[in-house]
C-alpha cells in the first residue's frame, strides 16, 4: 500500500468516526428536547389540577371526570419522562438499575434507590 492509499484509508476512517459521534450528539440533543417538552406537559398538567382544585375550592362542583383525566395525563407524563431518562442514561454517563429502574452513576457499585447491586 502506498502513502497517499494508507493516508486516504485514515482519513475515511476518521471521517465515519467523526460521522458517527456527530449522529450519537444528535440524538443526545433530539433526547434532551424531548425530556423539556415533557417537563413542560407535566407543568401545564400540574397547573391544571391547581387550578381544577382551587376552583372546587372556591365552592365549583367536584368534577370527578375532570380529576381522573389529570391525573391520567400526569401519569403518562411521568411514563414518558422515565422512558426519556432512560434513553439519555444509556447514551450518557448513567447506568439504570435491573431492578428499579432508577438512574444511577455510572461507577455506583449499588442503586440509590433500592439498593441493588449493579452490574459492572
Amino acid at each position: 500500500m502506498s502513502g497517499f492509499e494508507s493516508f486516504l484509508e485514515k482519513a475515511v476512517s476518521a471521517a465515519d468516526l467523526a460521522g458517527r459521534k456527530t449522529g450519537e450528539m444528535i440524538s443526545y440533543s433530539k433526547l434532551k428536547i424531548r425530556q423539556a417538552k415533557d417537563n413542560n406537559r407535566l407543568s401545564d398538567a400540574y397547573e391544571s389540577l391547581g387550578s381544577l382544585c382551587y376552583s372546587e375550592a372556591k365552592g365549583a362542583k367536584h368534577d370527578d371526570e375532570a380529576f381522573c383525566s389529570i391525573i391520567t395525563l400526569i401519569d403518562e407524563i411521568k411514563r414518558d419522562i422515565e422512558e426519556t431518562e432512560r434513553l439519555l442514561a444509556s447514551a450518557g454517563d448513567k447506568s439504570v438499575c435491573p431492578a428499579c429502574g432508577a438512574l444511577a452513576a455510572e461507577d455506583d457499585l449499588y442503586c440509590p434507590k433500592c439498593g441493588a447491586k449493579l452490574g459492572i
